[in-house]
């Protein structure tokens, strides 16, 4: 479904709507350099609302409910 290339991190979300469970969605990782709210915007709600309208394409729940993962920065994958 990701039509982006790089560095990718994992994003869980649910839907109080229909019912779904943490599902998983691969998002690219945020640049050090990117807003965590435009990142959001642009990035995860744009592959959580493709995942969500495949999954469930009746449901009309405006928002899911995001569990982003868990980094030392927002939306940055963890380095060891």
């Amino acid at each position: 479904m990701n039509d982006v290339q790089g560095p990718m991190v994992e994003v869980l979300y649910s839907c109080m709507g229909c019912g779904l469970k943490k599902r998983r969605v691969t998002v690219r990782e945020r640049p050090a350099v990117q807003a965590v709210g435009e990142w959001i915007n642009e990035m995860v709600m744009r592959y959580v609302g493709l995942d969500h309208m495949a999954m469930s394409p009746l449901c009309t729940h405006p928002k899911a409910d995001l569990m982003l993962p868990y980094a030392d920065h927002i939306g940055q994958a963890r380095r060891q």
